[in-house]
Order: C-alpha cells, then structure tokens, then sequence
C-alpha cells in the first residue's frame, strides 16, 4: 500500500476531483474521511458514500489502482498548494490584528464578555477570516486544531470549564453558517438540515418518582400516625425539627409518590411542615446531599461583584446605589450577593419575572404560574433591593414566608422545584441550570450548554 494514509481530508477531495468524483467532497468532509479512513474503507462503506452504483464501482476501482501506484506522503494529487498541506499539522500563520493582540495583552473582560462585544466580534471575525481562506466547510478537526493553537498561544482566552474553547467554536461555526447561507444551493445540505431539524430532545423532569408508593416497615394505618404526628409537631409555636425529620424520612417513598401525583395546595396540606424553610432545605439536603443555603453563600458571593459589573439590566444602576451607599463591609458583601442573584436571569437573557416579582407592580408572568417564584413584599420605591419581607409562591399558593434574605429565598426555590419535581421553565432554564452544575454543583459542568459556559467564562474573565 503506498503511503497515502498522511493525507487531509482536503487531500482526498483533491484526488476524488482527479477521478471525476469532485461532486462528492462535500459527503466526504462531512464524514471527516482522511487519507486514514480511505485506506480502511469498505465496498459496504462505499454504498454510504456513493448512491450510484456506476460512481461506486468507479471509486472502488481507484482506490485499488491508488493501493497499488508507487505513490508516497510527499507526492499527494495535483493542484494541491501549501497552505492545503499544512492543515494537518499546527496552524502559525494566524496574525491577529493590533488592536486585538493590545487588547489581549490587557486582558481586556469584553474578550470573554457572553454577550455580543466590539472586540469578541472582531475575534471571531479575525478567526473566521483566517479559516475561510481554506474552506467554507471547515472539518471538526479543523476547528479544533486552530482553537487549540490560540488558546495555546494566548491563555487568555481559554474558558473556565470544558475544552477552554468551547464558546468560541459555537460561534465560529455559527459565523460560518451564517456566511455560507447565500451560498447554499445544493439538495444534500438541504435534505440534511430537514433531517436534523426534525430531531426532538425529550423533556427531563427534576426527577424521576419509585413505582411503588409504600416504604419498608410501614403500612396505611402506621402511614396515617406519622402523618397525624407532623401535622401536630407543625402546628407547634417551637417544632421539633429531629421529630418532623425523622417521620418524613420513614414515609420518604409514600411522601414522593403523594406529591407527584397531587396538586400543590394538597401537598401543602398533606405534609404542612414544607411550609418550614428549614424542612425545604432539609429536603434538598436528604435528596442531593447539597446545602443548597451554604452553597449559595459560598460559591455565588465570589461571583456577585464581576456579576454586577458585567449586567447591563435596566435594574442596575437602581441596584448600585442601594450597594454604593452601604459603608459597612460585611453588609456591602450581602447586597452584592442580592443584586446579582436579581440580575442572574438578564445575564442570560431570560425572564426575571419567572424568578420574582416586586408585589403591586406589572408582572411578566401570571399570578399562577406553576413554577416556584419568591414575591418581594413592601418594597421602598419599587426597588426589588428595599423589601421588607419575601414570599416564596407556587401555583398561587404560599409556599413559605420564612426565607430571611434573597439569597435563602433562591435556596427555597430550588428546594420547591425538586420537591415538587417541576421541569425548569424554558424561560429560565439556563439560569437555573447555571445554579444546579456551577452553584451547587450538582451535576457535571463539563456537559453544560455552550450559552451557560460563555456566560460562566465572562464572569470568571
């Protein structure tokens, strides 16, 4: 076998082109087929490839004739130039215009801002230009190894969480879609998009409930009793929280399988004691070992002040004045926590209306909108910030009063959509989403949406 297998995948559209099978590059940078994966190639391959038997059997013939021809890695098709040639190894010849490399060497926060900046488009635009020397139908190998090499290069730029680079090759590629669209004029791509744009993702819950509904040990008439001692412990001016605890962890099973089948009000009068936000917390903690109060506390406060400086909410400067009048440190850390869990969901563009509401004001969303939400109460000025007290609210109904600040009343939220098993709201997933992987790491942060890692970059930026 000649030594063909060092080509790119540019190299091998060459050759298809030398052979008259120029009309299926397309296929074969879609299948990212280098000189490698031509040598191993099949007949049954080659029916994926080739829908025409004739332009099947002609490939399969040149294939064998390039098998058997005296040809070596330094002698790849005609027509091939440098620069084809050098995409299988490091790309240095990308030169960044001076007022980029200035505003690197700066370490400039708009570079890794998550929305849409002068100086991020001008590094896309930078990227894309040098790429789109090549090809306009860059592989994944392509883009890889030139975001790579400028991460490599300058450190900067590289992403908090996942590859480092990940933001940036969403939104190459979509640059690259974008420019391609007055171009597209071929059945294939078209027949390809109608595939994928069919393809549905299905709905998660928060979690999944047992098929059984009975715990261990226990049977109706025990069930009745524990149920008879909470609602009694409840009730009480000063509640044994051990006692509530140790009875709702002896109907956990029966407890789960209630609320997932039972409306809010029902739940609520069923098992009273949620109305206790220490009950909430200790749910969440049962359920996911997280302190979801203590994870707020100590993971978002490091956040709030680049969070504050990178809002551009209408909120903000009404928030800044209620943060740039308090003299006292330990004070000032709070309010700053406050205004950037308020500002959270503008962050992400989505609807802080689903997150509170300021009571006697507009709202975005119904009164009744089936996703937990607190409602701050007696507010000065209709300043979210100058509050008197909080309501968490589901379903229109009062799910707790207890919540002390902002901060252990986002804590109940998230407490209310496990317990309750709420699926996010398309219109405030991401931030929520953000809370559960990055706040109180919960799952992996590795398999977050690029939109969240964009936004975790700029604030670590």
């Amino acid at each position: 076998m000649t030594d063909f297998t060092g080509w790119t995948s540019v190299q091998v559209c060459q050759w298809l082109k030398d052979i008259d099978l120029g009309e299926f590059c397309e296929t074969f940078e879609e299948h990212e087929i280098d000189g490698a994966t031509l040598a191993v190639i099949s007949e049954r391959m080659s029916e994926r490839l080739f829908p025409v038997i004739r332009k099947q059997s002609l490939f399969l013939t040149q294939l064998e004739k390039l098998k058997s021809t005296p040809m070596s890695r330094e002698n790849p098709p005609r027509n091939i130039d440098n620069s084809s040639q050098a995409q299988s190894g490091p790309d240095t010849s990308l030169v960044f215009p001076t007022v980029l490399r200035m505003a690197i060497d700066r370490r400039d926060s708009d570079l890794k801002s998550a929305s849409k900046t002068k100086l991020r488009s001008l590094l896309i635009q930078s990227l894309f230009d040098h790429l789109s020397k090549k090809t306009m139908y860059p592989t994944h190998l392509q883009y890889i190894e030139l975001l790579s090499n400028v991460i490599m290069d300058y450190p900067y730029l590289r992403e908090s969480i996942g590859s480092g680079y990940d933001a940036l090759l969403e939104s190459l590629r979509n640059k690259f879609k974008k420019e391609r669209q007055p171009l597209v004029a071929n059945n294939e791509i078209q027949r390809l998009k109608e595939r994928w744009a069919r393809r549905k993702r299905p709905l998660q819950t928060a979690e999944a409930y047992p098929s059984t509904m009975v715990d261990a040990g226990e049977d109706e008439r025990s069930i009745r009793e524990h149920l008879r001692v909470i609602k009694e412990e409840t009730e009480k001016l000063r509640p044994n929280l051990e006692l509530l605890k140790e009875r709702m962890a002896l109907i956990k099973i029966y407890r789960r399988h209630f609320v997932s089948n039972h409306s809010t009000e029902e739940i609520i009068s069923k098992f009273p004691c949620f109305r206790l936000a220490k009950m909430l917390l200790w749910d969440l903690r049962d359920r996911t070992n997280v302190d979801v109060d203590q994870q707020i506390l100590s993971q978002l406060s490091v956040m709030a002040p680049k969070i504050l400086q990178v809002s551009r909410s209408p909120l903000m400067e009404k928030f800044r004045c209620v943060v740039d009048d308090c003299e006292d440190g330990r004070l000032k850390k709070g309010l700053q926590l406050e205004a950037a869990i308020l500002l959270l969901p503008a962050l992400f563009k989505e609807d802080p209306g689903l997150l509170f509401e300021v009571e006697g004001h507009a709202q975005t969303c119904p009164p009744d909108t089936p996703t937990p939400k607190m409602v701050l109460k007696g507010c000065r000025e209709g300043n979210p910030m100058q509050y008197d007290h909080i309501v968490v609210m589901l379903d229109g109904q009062s799910i707790t009063e207890e919540s002390e600040d902002i901060s252990m009343a986002l804590g109940l939220i998230l407490c209310t959509y496990f317990l309750f098993g709420i699926q996010y709201p398309k219109g405030l997933k991401k931030t929520l989403t953000f809370l559960e992987c990055i706040v109180l790491k919960m799952k992996d942060a590795a398999g977050l949406p690029v939109t969240i890692k964009r936004v975790y970059s700029s604030i670590c930026a």
